[in-house]
């Protein structure tokens, strides 16, 4: 059965409505890499990393996602000329989630510590990612398979959402594709 909640920022300032959550159409992963502690870490927020600086991630279709207040306040930034959209929000920096740069992903993935993501809708960790990255010995959890297990969920929800004209109705990137705030590089 398909689950409901609602996500918020530090400060309450920025709400949405998450909705038709099942776990099979949700990646859960948890990445240990520099450039996602960096995120956290820039805007003061090692409090929403894991043990070992784990980001712990739940990845959905965007276009599950409606933003109910402080929309406003949502700014992004790009570490890297191909790397994701790090999404956040000015009004207490709580880092939100990263997508795709490009509509044709219409995804989402929801910083679960950060935004307050129930852990029963969307399932266990299905992979870790550059645990060598990590702060601390980490131990391994989820399938074990990595990428190959999370890369075959992310097709899935991509290929469900673009058959539902996801790619056109995500919070974060405009009807024309572009993302809704400027790109901080």
């Amino acid at each position: 059965m398909a689950a409901e909640f609602e996500i918020a920022c530090t400060c309450g300032a920025f709400r949405a409505r998450v909705h038709d959550v099942v776990p099979e159409t949700t990646n859960r992963l948890i990445c240990y890499c520099e450039s996602c502690q960096r995120a956290a870490r820039e805007l003061g927020r090692d409090d929403v990393l894991e043990e070992g600086g784990g980001t712990d991630y739940a990845q959905i279709a965007a276009d599950q996602v409606e933003v109910l207040s402080g929309g406003e306040n949502l700014a992004c930034r790009r570490f890297t000329p191909r790397g994701p959209l790090r999404w956040y929000v000015t009004c207490c920096d709580t880092p939100v989630c990263n997508t795709m740069p490009s509509a044709a992903f219409p995804t989402a993935a929801f910083l679960r510590r950060a935004v307050g993501v129930p852990e029963e809708p969307i399932g266990p960790v299905i992979g870790q990612f550059f645990r060598r990255e990590a702060t601390a010995r980490v131990p391994q959890v989820g399938l074990g398979r990595g990428w190959p297990a999370v890369l075959g969920r992310f097709m899935l929800i991509v290929w469900k959402a673009r058959r539902r004209g996801a790619h056109r109705r995500n919070p974060f990137l405009g009807s024309d594709g572009r993302p809704v705030a400027r790109v901080q590089g």
